[in-house]
C-alpha cells in the first residue's frame, strides 16, 4: 500500500527553507512537532525533518531565536486527540526574529507569507472579504427597509460579506460587540440600533440613510460621534 501522506522539504534557496505536509497532521504547539497521521506507517521509516520557519536562514544572530519546529509521521490514533481541529490548509510561520520592526514585518513577514500562500495554494482565495454588518429594521418599528433583499445580495455582489443584524431586548451585548468589532462597515437606516457604531474599529466606516427632514438629530445622533471616533461616515 503506497502512503498518500508526504513530508518535503526544499532548502534550496539562500533565504529561507520551505517544508510541505501532504496529509492529514496534529500540531503540539508545546513541543512544536507537527506529526502526519499516516494509516500506512511503519517503524522502518519514521521521516522526521527539522525546520525554523523564518526567512533569513544566514542570520546567525536571529536564527537561533527562532522556535525549531520537528516534523514527523505517527499512525492514525496514536497521537493525543486533538482540542481543536480544521479542515483546511494551512501556513505555518514564526512571528519572532525581528517581528515588531514595521519593515521587517513586511519583507520579512508579510510578504513572504502572500508570496508562499499564493504558491502553495493557488486554487484559494486568500484575500479576505470585507465584512458589512446592515442593520435591519422590522415589524412595526417604522423606516424599514422594504427591499432589505435586494439589497443584501446587490452588496454580496460587489464583493462583501453582508451580515442581517437585527438587535432586539433579548440580544447579547457580548455577542454584538463581537461580530461588529470583527466587520469592516456598518449600514442602517436613522434609529437607535446604529449606536452600536461604538464597537467598530477606528477607520471602519458607517453609512446612515438619513430619512427626510432628520438631518440635524443624525447628525448628533451618528455623524458627529463617528467622526470622533475616527470612522469613515457617509450618509
Amino acid at each position: 500500500m503506497t502512503s498518500s501522506a508526504t513530508i518535503t522539504c526544499d532548502r534550496s534557496d539562500t533565504n529561507y527553507d520551505l517544508c510541505s505536509i501532504s496529509g492529514s497532521c496534529a500540531l503540539d504547539p508545546r513541543t512544536g512537532t507537527i506529526t502526519i497521521l499516516d494509516p500506512t506507517f511503519t517503524t522502518s521509516a519514521t521521516p522526521v525533518e527539522k525546520i525554523r520557519p523564518y526567512p533569513r536562514k544566514t542570520d546567525k544572530w536571529i536564527m537561533p531565536k527562532i522556535k525549531e519546529l520537528t516534523l514527523t509521521s505517527s499512525p492514525m490514533g496514536m497521537t493525543r486527540s486533538c482540542d481543536i481541529t480544521h479542515d483546511s490548509p494551512t501556513t505555518v510561520f514564526s512571528a519572532g526574529g525581528y517581528t515588531g520592526s514595521i519593515y521587517h514585518d513586511f519583507i520579512d513577514g508579510f510578504i513572504p507569507l502572500f508570496i508562499t500562500a499564493n504558491m502553495v495554494f493557488p486554487d484559494r482565495d486568500i484575500v479576505l472579504v470585507p465584512r458589512l454588518i446592515l442593520v435591519s429594521r422590522y415589524g412595526n418599528s417604522g423606516r424599514v427597509v422594504l427591499n432589505e433583499k435586494e439589497i443584501k445580495e446587490m452588496l454580496e455582489d460587489v464583493g462583501f460579506e453582508v451580515i442581517i443584524f437585527r438587535p432586539s431586548k433579548t440580544t447579547s451585548l457580548r455577542e454584538a460587540y463581537k461580530l461588529i468589532k470583527s466587520s469592516h462597515g456598518m449600514v442602517g437606516v436613522h434609529g437607535a440600533a446604529l449606536t452600536h457604531l461604538l464597537f467598530l474599529r477606528p477607520g471602519s466606516v458607517l453609512v446612515q440613510v438619513v430619512p427626510v427632514g432628520l438631518g440635524w438629530v443624525a447628525k448628533t445622533c451618528f455623524e458627529s460621534p463617528a467622526k470622533a471616533m475616527k470612522l469613515e461616515y457617509i450618509e
